[in-house]
């Protein structure tokens, strides 16, 4: 299903879900070939595998989706991985998690979101 809040349809991803994002969205899925796979029981939300991916902060993945600058929230639970989230001007967004590995902070997970 498309969001009905957005202005230009330029997300296409892996085909599915055209529409639900936009250009920022697309420039991080491109930018990174091969890695997102979609998660079960979630349409249009996305994670990233790969060795590559472990070890990319959020900065890093705004600054492949071509935003010159944006706001990126900190949201900490707990008992939970702290995350960091960015929504895209054109729509969709970011998720990265940062996991712990043997009670120390480790590897990142990330997550894109087409809506």
């Amino acid at each position: 299903a498309m969001c009905s809040n957005r202005s230009r349809a330029e997300f296409v991803g892996d085909g599915k879900y055209n529409g639900d994002g936009g250009a920022e969205l697309e420039a991080l899925w491109r930018g990174f070939p091969g890695v997102w796979k979609e998660i079960r029981g979630c349409p249009g939300r996305f994670t990233a595998r790969g060795r590559k991916m472990r070890g990319t902060e959020v900065h890093s993945l705004v600054e492949v989706s071509g935003m010159k600058e944006a706001k990126v929230w900190r949201v900490q639970k707990s008992g939970k991985d702290p995350m960091d989230v960015v929504v895209f001007r054109t729509g969709g967004g970011i998720i990265t998690y940062r996991k712990k590995v043997q009670d120390k902070v480790g590897e990142f997970e990330a997550t894109c979101d087409s809506c």
